[in-house]
């Protein structure tokens, strides 16, 4: 499959969806040959980054995560 890069959405995520994002690093890490690459942050770790003006993204392609 070709990718139109000038197609992918940054999107951020708030605090009210850092469950959902969570939920999705375990999906993505339980098919990986090596999960330790996306680290382990909890979410206290998310709140924090989000609280201290960092900020979390997921990448989607035609509205799918990439």
């Amino acid at each position: 499959m070709k990718i139109d890069i000038n197609k992918i959405i940054v999107k951020e995520i708030g605090k009210n969806e850092i469950n959902e994002y969570l939920n999705l690093v375990s999906i993505v890490k339980e098919n990986m040959n090596n999960p330790e690459w996306l680290g382990n942050f909890s979410k206290e770790d998310c709140v924090e980054i989000i609280n201290n003006n960092g900020s979390i993204v997921v990448f989607y392609y035609e509205d799918n995560v990439v």
